[in-house]
C-alpha cells in the first residue's frame, strides 16, 4: 500500500505557520508537561532567531528574549508532570488544573503581529490555533507518531466556530486558581470577539473547520458536522487508547445509525508481541460486521521504513470519514482518545476536558485512499495486556489540588488547597523544607514571611516541590510564580558599565552576542578573543564617560517609551521595576553600592535614572500607578544622594551646594523644541 498520509515534523510545522512573524501572546494546553524540554526545544520556536546549543547559554538568552512576548501561559494536568523532567526556570505562567476526569487537551494559541501589506508601520493581528495530539514532552514532539492541525484566524474575518473557541477559553479562565489576570488569555479572547460569527457551515461544497470544546459528547459533535454523509463514507479510527470493555458500546454508537460502509481501527501495540488492549475488547470488536483491525504503513511506524522492531508509539488521535468516488475527506483531529471519558461532554462526572477540530480536507482533484491496512490473522500477535495501563493513579493516592503561589515583587507566599484542613509536608531532594498548616478548605491562605523566604531561596535551584499529607497522599507540583519581573536573571550580574553598554546596543542580535561572550566566560570558562583584547578598555574609556552614559540612557528611554506607546507593558515593566541583570533598579543598586570612587560619573548616572522615572510619571501615569509602591521606593533612593554628593570635591562647600542645586534644576528642565 502506497503511503498517501500527509507528514511533517511538528516543530517544522509550527515554524512554517509562524513564518518569522512576531508572537505577541502564547497559550499552550497539555496533559503531560516537561518544563525543561519545553523551555529548551519548544519555546525557541516562537522566535525568528537561534539561541545556540549549550543549555545554560540558551536559557539565559531566552530569559531575555521572552520579555518581548507580552505573556506566555502553560496549562497542564495536576498529575501530568513528567517524572524525570528538569524544573521550570524561565519567566512564563504555569498553571495546573484538576477535575474528576483529566485535563487532556493539547492546543497552541499564538496571537501574531503582522506587518501591513504596504509595508507601513501599521500592524494587524491574527490568531494561530494548533489542535494537536502531542503533549509538551520529548516523546510528543520528537518520537511519537502524532497528529496536528494549524489554522490561522485573520482579524475582522468571519468564522463558524468563533463562539466555540470563546466558550472553551472562558471555561479555561474560570478553572484557574491565581491572583493575577492571565494577559495571554485576555488578549486572545479580546481578539476573538472582533471576529464575526459566520452563519453558513459550508461554501462551494466544502465545510468550514469547526472547533470541539468538550461542551457536547464527541460523537454528537461528529454527527453535527457530517451526519448526512456518514452512511456513504468509510471510517478510520486511530487512537492509542480504547474503551477496553467486553461491550464496545462506544464503537457501536459511532458505527450504527448511520453506519459507515467499512470501518478500520488501528491496533495499538504495547510492543512487537503484545497488543495494547484487553483480549475481551479485541474479540468483541472483531465480531462486529464490516469492522477490521488494521495498521499504519511501516514507513510511518518506523523512522527508517525498514523492518526494524523499533516501531514508534502511535499517539495520534484521528477519526477520518472519506468517500473515494465523491472525493470527500472529513477529519477529526485532536486530543480525543477512543474512550468513554474522552467522548463524554464535560457534564459527565468522570469526563475529561478535551479539544479537537473538524477539518474538511476534500480536494476535487484527489481521490482519498485508505491510510490503514487491514491486518491478516497471521499478522496479529496473540498476547494482550492484562490491565489497562492508561488508568490514572487511584484518587486515594493523589493529594487534592494544591496551589502554592509565590509573589517575587512582594515576597509573599500563598496556598490554596482543595482538601480538608490539616498539615502538608513540603520537600525538595527528600529534605523537608516547610510544613503548611491548612486552616480552611478552598481558600487562599497567606503563609508566613519565613515560609516565603524559604521558597524564594529554593526557587533559585528548582520550582518543583513534593507535597504529602497525613493520609500519605502525595503530589509533585510546580510553584506558581507571579511578579516574575522581580525574579533575578539566570545570568550573573553585570557591572554598571556593562549595563550601560548593553542598553546602548541597537538590535537583539547585538545584545545576544554581547551576552554570549559574557556567558562563555562565566558559564563555560571560555574567553573570547574580543574579551581578551580591547573589550575591557572599550567599556572603561567609552561607557563610563558622560557621552556614553547619556547615549546609553537615550537608548534605554527610547526602548521603554516605545514599548509603552505600543501598549507592550511587559518589557517596560522589567526595565523600570524588575530585578533582571539589565533592569534599572538593579543598575541603581549597583551604582549606590559600588566602591569605585568615581563619584561624578555615579552622580550623573543616578540623575539620568531619576529622569527616566520622572518622564514615565509624566507620559504614562496609568502604567506607573500599577507599580506605585515600587516606584516610590525607587524615587526615594534617587532623591537621597547625599552620600554621593558629599564626596564631590569642591574648594568651597557653599559653592558646591549652590552649583548642585543649579545643576539639578537645569538637568531636569524640560527642553522646549
Amino acid at each position: 500500500m502506497s503511503n498517501n498520509i500527509p507528514q511533517s515534523v511538528l516543530s517544522d510545522a509550527l515554524k512554517n505557520v509562524l513564518n518569522g512573524r512576531k508572537v505577541k501572546c502564547a497559550v499552550f494546553l497539555t496533559y503531560m508537561f516537561d518544563p525543561g524540554f519545553f523551555e529548551l526545544y519548544v519555546l525557541p520556536l516562537l522566535f525568528d532567531r537561534t539561541f545556540g546549543q549549550e543549555d545554560n547559554i540558551k536559557r539565559a538568552l531566552l530569559d531575555d528574549a521572552i520579555r518581548d512576548i507580552e505573556d506566555i501561559a502553560i496549562f497542564y494536568d495536576y498529575n501530568g508532570l513528567v517524572s524525570e523532567s528538569e524544573p521550570a526556570t524561565l519567566n512564563y505562567n504555569r498553571f495546573s488544573l484538576r477535575r474528576n476526569g483529566i485535563f487532556h487537551p493539547k492546543n497552541i494559541f499564538l496571537l501574531i503581529e503582522n506587518k501591513s501589506e504596504d509595508g507601513e508601520e501599521e500592524f494587524c493581528d491574527s490568531l494561530i490555533v494548533g489542535t494537536i495530539s502531542a503533549n509538551l514532552t520529548q516523546a510528543g514532539w520528537w518520537y511519537n507518531v502524532e497528529s496536528a492541525h494549524f489554522h490561522e484566524y485573520i482579524e475582522e474575518d468571519a468564522y463558524l466556530e468563533k463562539d466555540n473557541l470563546i466558550s472553551y477559553l472562558k471555561m479555561l479562565q474560570k478553572s484557574i486558581k491565581t491572583d493575577e489576570n492571565i494577559l495571554a488569555l485576555d488578549n486572545i479572547l479580546k481578539f476573538l470577539r472582533t471576529l464575526s460569527q459566520r452563519q453558513q457551515a459550508s461554501s462551494n461544497g466544502k465545510y468550514f473547520s469547526k472547533f470541539y470544546n468538550s461542551k457536547m459528547d464527541f460523537n454528537e459533535f461528529i454527527y453535527q458536522c457530517i451526519r448526512p454523509h456518514i452512511s456513504e463514507c468509510n471510517l478510520e479510527i486511530i487512537s492509542p487508547y480504547h474503551q477496553n470493555s467486553s461491550d464496545p458500546s462506544l464503537l457501536k454508537d459511532l458505527t450504527t445509525d448511520p453506519a459507515p460502509v467499512e470501518t478500520r481501527i488501528f491496533l495499538p501495540m504495547e510492543d512487537m508481541n503484545t497488543i495494547a488492549i484487553k483480549k475481551e475488547y479485541y474479540d468483541s470488536v472483531s465480531s462486529l460486521k464490516n469492522i477490521h483491525w488494521s495498521t499504519l504503513p511501516k514507513d510511518i511506524l518506523n523512522d527508517t521504513g525498514s523492518n526494524s522492531e523499533n516501531d514508534r508509539f502511535v499517539h495520534a488521535k484521528v477519526f477520518r470519514f472519506f468517500n473515494k468516488e465523491k472525493k470527500w475527506d472529513f477529519q477529526f483531529i485532536g486530543s480525543v482518545n477512543f474512550t468513554q471519558a474522552a467522548f463524554q461532554s464535560v457534564k459527565g462526572n468522570n469526563s475529561n476536558i478535551e479539544s479537537a477540530v473538524f477539518v474538511d480536507c476534500s480536494d476535487n482533484k484527489i481521490e482519498p485512499q485508505w491510510w490503514l491496512k487491514k491486518l491478516k490473522n497471521e499478522e496479529i500477535p496473540k498476547e494482550f495486556i492484562e490491565e489497562d495501563e492508561n488508568k490514572e493513579k487511584s484518587s486515594d493516592q493523589i493529594l487534592p489540588l494544591l496551589i502554592m503561589q509565590y509573589n517575587w515583587q512582594e515576597n509573599q507566599l500563598k496556598a490554596w488547597y482543595e482538601g480538608d484542613p490539616g498539615q502538608l509536608s513540603c520537600k525538595q531532594n527528600d529534605i523537608e523544607i516547610l510544613i503548611i498548616k491548612i486552616k480552611e478548605k478552598e481558600k487562599w491562605q497567606l503563609l508566613s514571611t519565613s515560609d516565603a523566604d524559604i521558597i524564594k531561596e529554593r526557587l533559585k535551584s528548582s520550582t518543583f516541590i513534593y507535597v504529602s499529607d497525613e493520609k500519605n497522599r502525595f503530589a509533585r507540583i510546580i510553584v506558581q510564580e507571579i511578579g516574575m519581573e522581580a525574579k533575578p536573571s539566570l545570568r550573573d550580574e553585570l557591572s554598571p558599565a556593562e549595563i550601560l553598554q548593553y542598553w546602548s546596543l541597537l538590535t537583539p542580535e547585538q545584545k545576544a552576542m554581547f551576552m554570549i561572550q559574557k556567558y562563555q566566560k562565566l558559564l563555560l570558562g571560555k574567553v573570547t578573543e574580543l574579551k581578551q583584547s580591547h573589550h575591557d578598555d572599550y567599556v572603561v574609556s567609552i561607557f563610563d564617560s558622560f557621552a556614553g552614559i547619556f547615549h546609553a540612557f537615550g537608548h534605554l528611554n527610547e526602548e521603554i517609551f516605545n514599548n509603552l506607546e505600543n501598549k507592550k507593558e511587559n518589557p517596560a515593566k522589567i526595565l523600570l521595576y524588575g530585578k533582571k541583570a539589565d533592569s534599572l533598579p538593579v543598575f541603581i543598586d549597583q551604582v549606590l553600592n559600588n566602591e569605585s570612587e568615581e563619584y561624578v560619573e555615579d552622580y550623573i548616572k543616578l540623575l539620568c535614572a531619576r529622569e527616566s522615572y520622572t518622564q514615565a510619571e509624566k507620559k504614562y501615569p496609568e502604567f506607573v500607578n500599577k507599580y506605585l509602591s515600587h516606584h516610590k521606593d525607587i524615587i526615594k533612593k534617587l532623591n537621597n544622594l547625599e552620600e554621593i554628593k558629599k564626596n564631590l570635591n569642591f574648594s568651597d562647600e557653599k559653592e558646591k551646594i549652590r552649583f548642585l542645586e543649579w545643576f539639578e534644576e537645569s538637568f531636569f528642565m524640560e527642553v522646549k523644541k
